[in-house]
């Protein structure tokens, strides 16, 4: 499965715009979840005496 996705990216413009497009929605979710984390690791931590 993962070499036909190659080998469509490798021969479909369109097929490597959907998959560029996609690539960068997983990023930009895992960004911004890691950033919510983080951002409630250090309320915590401040709470704390």
């Amino acid at each position: 499965m993962r070499q036909l996705a190659l080998d469509l990216r490798k021969r479909s413009e369109d097929y490597r715009q959907l998959h560029s497009q996609a690539a960068r929605g997983i990023a930009d979710r895992f960004h911004s979840a890691r950033r919510r984390f983080l951002e409630g690791v250090r309320q915590v931590r401040i709470r704390e005496p």
